[in-house]
C-alpha cells in the first residue's frame, strides 16, 4: 500500500475544516428542538431577557442543577446572529467541535506528526457519540470540547517538551472553564490518566536506579509536582469561582447546595442496576466506529514498534482510560454520555498506535471515514432533515399561537413542563403553577388539557384558540379565561 505522502499544517487544518462542516453543519437547524435541549436553550434565553447571567432560570423558577457555560454561550449565538431558532441554539455545540479538533492538531501536531495528528482529529470528529452530541444544544459538547483541548494541550506539549509554565496554566484555564460546563466529573478523568502515567514513570525510574532518572527511561514527565502545576490548579480554582462566588451570593438562600448535593446522590446512588448492561453496550456504541482499535493497545507487536517513551505511555494510560470508561457505568445513576471525554485521549493514543502500524501512513482510514461521514451527514441535510422537519408538532402547534396573538404579547404558562413549544413562542412568556396567581382576565394561557377542570373551577368562560394536532401526543392547548367564577352572575 502506497503511504499517504506528509501534509503541511495549513492542509491538515482545510481538511479538519472542510470535513466538520460537511459533518456537523449539515440540517443543524432543520429538525426541532427536542428532549434535553430546551433546559439548555431557555436558561440563556431568560438571561438575555433579564440581564442575570449568574443565576440562569427556567419556566419561571432559578435553575440550579448545573453551572451556566451552556446557557452564556447560547445566549452570546442568540445575540450575535439577532436571530432565535434551532441553527443559533445548536451553533456552539458545532462549534466546540471544531475549536476541539483545531486544538488537538495544533498542540500534538508537532508530537504525532502532522498526519498522524489529523488522523486523532478526524477519529474523534467522526466518534458515533461526539457526532451526536455536536449537533445538538447539549452540555456535552462544549464539556467534552474543553477536556480535549486540555488533555491534548497536556499531551502534546509536554511530550515535546514545552515548558511547564505554559503547559500548566494553558490546562489550568481549559480545565476550569470544564467546571463551569458540568463541574467536576472531568477531573476524575484527567487526573486519573495522568496520575497513573506520572507512576508508572516513577516506578520505571525506580527500576532503572535514580542515577539513570527520566531522560534515562525515556518517561514522559507529567509535571504533576512541580510549582506550574499548582499554579494551573490556581488558574482551574480561579475560573470556577469568578462564578461561583457571586452565584452562591445570589442562590445560597434557594438551596443550591441541596440541589446538588441531591444531583449527586442520584447518580451515584440512583438508577436501576437493570439497565447496567445496557449502559455498558451504549457506552461502547459511543466510541464506534473508532472502539474496534482497542485490541492494539495490548497488542505486542504493535508496542515493539513504539519508541521506549511512547510505548510507556501506551502501557500507562491505557488502563486508566478502560477502567474508568467501565466503573462508571456499573453505577447505576450513570448514563453512556458520562463517559464521551474519554474519547479524546482514547483517539490520541490510537493514532500513535496505528502511526507503529501502518508505517507512518496513519491517515488513510480515518480520512476515508471522515469522508463517508461527512457524505452521509451531507445527505441527511439534504434529503431526510427536510422531511423530518415536515413533522414538527412543537413548531406547528407554536406557529398557531403565535398567529392567534398579537406579536410581543404576554402569555401564561400554568403549571409548566418541558414542552419545546415554549421555544418558539414569541411573546413574554410568564410561569405560574397556582390557579389563585392568576389574574381575573387571562387573554392568554398555555395550560395541559388536564388542568381545564381546575381552571372551571375560577374562570366561567374558557376559550379554546389553538391545539396541537392529535397526531404529536402532546395534550396542551393554548387559551382565553374571562371572568372569575364569583362574578358569573353580573355577566
Amino acid at each position: 500500500m502506497k503511504a499517504l505522502p506528509a501534509l503541511s499544517r495549513a492542509a491538515a487544518y482545510a481538511i479538519v475544516i472542510a470535513l466538520w462542516a460537511a459533518i456537523y453543519l449539515p440540517g443543524l437547524g432543520s429538525v426541532e428542538i427536542k428532549g434535553e435541549e430546551i433546559r439548555r436553550i431557555m436558561p440563556g434565553v431568560n438571561m438575555l431577557q433579564t440581564g442575570n447571567w449568574i443565576v440562569p432560570q427556567f419556566n419561571g423558577e432559578p435553575y440550579l442543577r448545573k453551572p451556566p457555560l451552556v446557557n452564556w454561550a447560547i445566549a452570546l449565538s442568540i445575540r450575535t446572529f439577532g436571530v432565535r431558532n434551532e441553527w443559533t441554539a445548536r451553533l456552539p455545540s458545532a462549534l466546540a467541535m471544531l475549536a476541539m479538533g483545531l486544538v488537538m492538531l495544533a498542540a500534538c501536531g508537532p508530537w504525532l506528526g502532522t498526519n498522524a495528528a489529523l488522523a486523532a482529529v478526524l477519529m474523534a470528529l467522526t466518534s458515533a457519540g461526539l457526532v451526536e452530541k455536536g449537533r445538538l444544544v447539549e452540555i456535552e459538547a462544549i464539556y467534552i470540547a474543553l477536556f480535549g483541548m486540555a488533555f491534548a494541550c497536556w499531551l502534546g506539549w509536554t511530550a515535546t517538551g514545552r515548558s511547564r509554565w505554559l503547559v500548566w496554566p494553558v490546562t489550568g484555564l481549559l480545565l476550569g472553564l470544564g467546571l463551569l460546563a458540568k463541574g467536576p466529573p472531568h477531573l476524575g478523568f484527567f487526573y486519573a490518566i495522568v496520575g497513573f502515567i506520572a507512576w508508572r514513570n516513577w516506578r520505571k525510574k525506580g527500576t532503572q536506579g535514580a542515577a539513570e532518572g527520566t531522560h534515562g527511561t525515556g518517561a514522559l514527565d507529567s509535571g504533576l509536582a512541580s510549582w506550574a502545576h499548582l499554579c494551573g490548579l490556581a488558574i482551574m480554582v480561579a475560573v470556577f469561582a469568578l462564578w461561583c462566588v457571586p452565584y452562591m451570593r445570589q442562590a445560597s438562600t434557594l438551596g443550591a447546595g441541596g440541589v446538588w448535593a441531591r444531583q449527586i446522590e442520584q447518580r451515584v446512588g440512583g438508577g436501576n442496576r437493570s439497565t447496567i448492561l445496557f449502559n455498558l453496550l451504549r457506552s461502547l456504541v459511543n466510541f464506534l466506529p473508532w472502539g474496534l482499535g482497542l485490541p492494539l493497545f495490548w497488542r505486542r507487536a504493535t508496542l515493539s514498534r513504539l519508541a521506549d517513551r511512547e510505548r510507556l505511555l501506551i502501557e500507562a494510560a491505557r488502563w486508566p482510560i478502560v477502567l474508568c470508561a467501565f466503573a462508571l457505568m456499573l453505577i447505576p445513576g450513570m448514563l453512556p454520555r458520562y463517559t464521551l471525554p474519554l474519547v479524546i485521549p482514547y483517539t490520541l493514543l490510537l493514532a500513535l498506535l496505528l502511526k507503529a502500524e501502518m508505517q507512518n501512513d496513519a491517515l488513510r482510514w480515518p480520512l476515508a471515514a471522515a469522508c463517508l461521514t461527512g457524505a452521509g451527514m451531507l445527505a441527511y441535510g439534504l434529503v431526510f432533515a427536510p422531511r423530518v422537519a415536515a413533522h414538527g408538532y412543537a413548531r406547528d402547534f407554536a406557529a398557531q399561537i403565535n398567529a392567534v396573538m398579537p406579536a410581543g404579547s404576554p402569555i401564561y404558562i400554568f403549571d409548566p413542563s418541558v414542552q419545546p413549544e415554549i421555544f418558539y413562542i414569541r411573546g413574554k412568556l410568564l410561569f405560574t403553577d397556582s390557579v389563585k396567581e392568576l389574574p381575573n382576565d387571562v387573554p392568554w394561557l398555555l395550560a395541559p388539557e388536564r388542568a381545564l377542570k381546575l381552571l372551571r373551577g375560577r374562570f366561567h368562560q374558557i376559550q379554546i384558540l389553538a391545539q396541537p394536532r392529535e397526531q404529536s401526543g402532546r395534550a396542551f392547548a393554548l387559551l382565553s379565561l374571562h371572568g372569575h367564577v364569583g362574578r358569573a352572575a353580573a355577566h
